[in-house]
């Protein structure tokens, strides 16, 4: 009551009676019945988005189009039966000019060691050199190591100014001359070392400077001020550099790798972290470098990995293949297949010398589909190959190599009496 009161105490009111007749429900919240929860429809669930990997671009698929490119279609058929002396076409002007060092590889052309792109196929190289946005002078070296067609250095320059992703993390240039550290002549002969945090993760980059463990040079972050990174450089005879504080440059090979790292993630696509970690390395690695020309994998592992723009060039694989099967075609003309049956009387070339040039000789184990041990004179086996063996006709060795019935019944009597024995020892 005296909660009812108090909660009341605010309020203006009148109290009027009313006869217990007129009071429908007169206890109405107790009365008052819960309703049930109702789970409603199901949710329905619907896909907004598909994303499916496309496929790279192989080198059938450049043939294919080619044929159906009209331009390049004549350069093809020039290439094949022959140039003419002018050319007024100029669609045709281009290669023209290259005419001396175009080729064609199954169904390609080729000029030098870079594939010409038909038209139609343009913006899927363009899309695929900007895989991971590595930037306008990357994308053009990375270009002129596959494909090539006229006009390429422009449609490269204008993905990399119409490219949004480019745009929003594109940095002003540092107008200051940077001091060069002197050229490293051997691999890890100096390591450039520096900490990189992207999105909550430090990463710890390791720039080579063209690689050997001689000297390493890093920022003068904590870590590597540490006592013990100290002792670590010091029981392994390492040089360690310092910069001076709050001066990047004089680090400038790290400081620009963790640059080019964080735009590169920035811009990159991938499922989970260590995905877009591999596909930038990856990108980096097997880019040329604008200084040295090459891509850091031909200068740290002396070879080029297989990437998906190696698709776009000829299998040489493939054309291996082919001269093996038409040599193989060529000698086959001139041979046939030889086959032997067991305890079959041959003839076996001498091959280690003597006044007989074939010996008698007799099938005594199949070893291989060209292969035998055969038994010749004297009780002796020899491992011999199809092409040293001929049939044996004169019947004079019909029987050498065919096993006694009356041996084989002794020699399991003999076994026999051999296992009673040892019974019996036992």
């Amino acid at each position: 009551m005296q909660r009812w009161a108090v909660l009341l105490s605010a309020y203006q009111y009148n109290i009027e009676y009313r006869s217990s007749a007129k009071n429908a429900n007169a206890d109405l919240l107790s009365r008052l019945p819960v309703g049930e929860a109702s789970s409603g429809d199901p949710e329905e669930y619907f896909v907004f988005e598909t994303v499916l990997m496309e496929t790279p671009i192989t080198a059938t698929e450049i043939s294919k189009h080619t044929d159906k490119d009209p331009v390049l279609a004549k350069v093809l058929e020039f290439t094949l039966s022959g140039w003419p002396n002018h050319c007024v076409d100029p669609a045709i002007q281009p290669y023209f000019t290259r005419r001396d060092e175009l080729s064609l590889e199954d169904g390609c052309l080729i000029w030098g060691r870079r594939v010409i792109i038909p038209s139609k196929l343009h913006e899927l190289i363009l899309s695929e050199l900007h895989e991971c946005h590595p930037g306008m002078s990357r994308m053009k070296a990375l270009a002129r190591c596959y494909v090539w067609w006229p006009g390429l250095d422009k449609d490269i320059e204008d993905k990399v100014r119409l490219c949004t992703q480019c745009i929003q993390v594109q940095k002003a240039p540092n107008p200051e001359p940077l001091l060069l550290w002197p050229w490293a002549t051997q691999p890890w002969q100096r390591v450039h070392i520096d900490y990189a945090e992207v999105k909550g993760q430090n990463f710890l980059l390791v720039v080579d400077s063209h690689s050997k463990w001689l000297e390493l040079v890093s920022d003068n972050g904590p870590q590597f001020r540490s006592e013990e990174f100290q002792n670590f450089l010091k029981s392994n005879g390492v040089d360690h550099t310092l910069t001076p504080p709050y001066h990047p440059a004089t680090n400038g090979l790290a400081e620009r790798n963790v640059q080019t790292f964080k735009n590169a993630f920035a811009k990159s696509s991938g499922e989970t972290l260590g995905h877009k970690v591999a596909n930038v390395l990856f990108t980096l690695r097997n880019t040329p470098n604008t200084t040295t020309g090459k891509t850091p994998s031909e200068l740290f592992l002396k070879r080029s990995p297989r990437t998906r723009l190696s698709l776009v060039k000829p299998s040489l694989q493939r054309k291996v293949e082919k001269r093996q099967d038409a040599a193989k075609q060529q000698r086959d003309r001139s041979s046939s297949v030889r086959q032997f049956d067991l305890y079959q009387p041959v003839r076996v070339r001498n091959v280690r010398g003597g006044k007989d040039r074939w010996i008698p000789g007799t099938i005594v184990k199949v070893k291989g589909p060209r292969t035998y041990i055969v038994r010749i004179p004297g009780n002796n086996r020899r491992f011999v190959h199809s092409d040293h063996l001929i049939p044996d006709d004169t019947g004079a060795n019909a029987m050498a190599g065919k096993p006694n019935i009356n041996s084989l019944w002794m020699l399991m009597l003999c076994q026999f009496q051999l296992m009673y024995l040892r019974q019996l020892g036992n």
